[in-house]
């Protein structure tokens, strides 16, 4: 593997002195790698002048193992990049059943040994690189960023040096929102190994506006009108249009054959922001939990003068867990008045349960186009993130900003069948049969 950390090391310093001059991939890979940020390391980490130095202590330690977390289908044809293994066979059949590729084998970045194949002299090689990262760490004012590239250094040698072993030529990257996915993405390309991105069914704006990728897979309409306004970085050679991750999930109860929705009932989908930002989580930030916030205060207010509708909340999973129960209780105890909702704490996760309401309310959640997807109704929020829906998206059909528009889009939707709603607000193409189907 030493080989594979001198050549990492290599694209690393080319990627950290490119300028826009030198060259449109170099550059890209620069702003998101230095600039992006990652949902691996806390936002406090920042301020945190040693950091490089703990994620290099954590890197070496991680070289005393073997990467035993590293499953090699027989005959594998491509190999699936994610980051822990705790949805691992959830994402091999997802993808599975979406490219038509049956062997595959899965690399978890965050939690696999390094020691393979590895010799004293690259282990000299990357203590050589990732010491003066660590120093020059502390000078930076995303220290986060660049405490990162130390273990992305190590991890991105081991996933070529594994490819190549492998015969691998063909990579699904499934960590492709953190902030090395075009620095790893260059790697492979410079080993003639091809790399298909799978975003979420999420806005593209999120972590996509500067990508690189041979294979761009799609999973909603609304990633299709971002690309055409706003895609002018971002870099791929063909789209893929597959399903939602979870679709496989909830295709058979709820998009074959006709669901009977409750009237009168309505739902609110959790980001559980306000929570992320107790813990200090990297994240989409305040504006997400104001935003919850307001529209609690919105759903409130309707209910105030409409008795007979009911309000269920549907928490984010991190909302559910014990240590937090309680508090999460009092949150919507305190904004909806207790007694005023049902928590739904039933297993399975939000999408299970989408018959359990007749119309739902989000801000800024994939569950909104796995909703859509279902062919249910369903309003979203428009202040949490700015730019989003885009000006020409026919999402802002069913946005709101302000009490008053909330209750007419609300007030209409309930009293509107799912065919009125979807053909009326131009949807049509988010409904599960403008899709591949997500079973194999």
């Amino acid at each position: 593997m030493t080989d594979e950390i001198r050549s990492t090391i290599r694209l690393f310093h080319q990627i950290e002195n490119a300028t826009p001059a030198g060259g449109r991939d170099l550059w890209l890979a620069k702003c998101t790698l230095f600039e992006k940020n990652s949902y691996r390391l806390p936002a406090s980490s920042r301020n945190d002048l040693l950091i490089g130095f703990r994620v290099l202590f954590r890197t070496l330690k991680r070289y005393r193992f073997e990467p035993q977390e590293i499953t090699v289908a027989h005959n594998s044809e491509a190999t699936v990049l994610g980051g822990t293994v705790a949805h691992r066979e959830t994402i091999l059949k997802y993808i599975s059943a979406s490219s038509g590729i049956s062997a595959l084998s899965f690399v978890p970045r965050d939690i696999m040994g390094l020691r393979y194949g590895l010799r004293p002299s690259g282990l000299i090689a990357f203590l050589v690189f990732a010491l003066p990262i660590a120093i020059k760490t502390i000078f930076q004012k995303r220290r986060d960023n660049y405490a990162l590239t130390i273990s992305s250094v190590a991890e991105i040698a081991l996933i070529l040096s594994f490819l190549k072993s492998v015969k691998c030529s063909y990579a699904f990257d499934f960590y492709s929102f953190e902030s090395d996915s075009n620095f790893m993405y260059l790697a492979l390309s410079a080993q003639s190994i091809r790399v298909c991105k799978i975003p979420s069914s999420g806005p593209l704006a999120s972590h996509y506006l500067k990508t690189l990728c041979d294979d761009l897979v799609i999973s909603t309409p609304y990633q299709q009108e971002e690309i055409t306004a706003l895609g002018r970085d971002m870099v791929f050679t063909r789209i893929l249009h597959w399903p939602p991750e979870r679709a496989h999930t909830y295709y058979s109860k709820f998009c074959v054959g006709k669901v009977q929705l409750p009237a009168n009932v309505i739902g609110f989908y959790s980001h559980g922001q306000w929570l992320r930002n107790l813990a200090g989580h990297a994240g989409y930030g305040v504006g997400v939990e104001e935003d919850e916030i307001k529209i609690l205060s919105f759903i409130k207010n309707y209910c105030d003068h409409r008795p007979l509708v009911a309000v269920k909340i549907f928490p984010h999973p991190r909302e559910l867990k014990d240590e937090v129960l309680e508090k999460t209780q009092r949150f919507y105890d305190q904004h909806l008045g207790k007694g005023n909702y049902e928590l739904m704490l039933s297993e399975g996760g939000s999408a299970q349960h989408f018959d359990r309401v007749n119309v739902a309310i989000a801000s800024y959640s994939t569950i909104i186009y796995e909703r859509l997807y279902c062919g249910m109704k369903i309003l979203i929020s428009k202040n949490s993130k700015p730019g989003f829906p885009i000006p020409s998206s026919v999402l802002n059909n069913i946005c709101f900003s302000e009490e008053k528009e909330f209750d007419m889009k609300l007030e209409r939707a309930l009293h509107q069948s799912e065919e009125e709603f979807f053909s009326g607000n131009q949807l049509e193409p988010f409904r599960w049969n403008n899709f591949p189907s997500p079973l194999q």
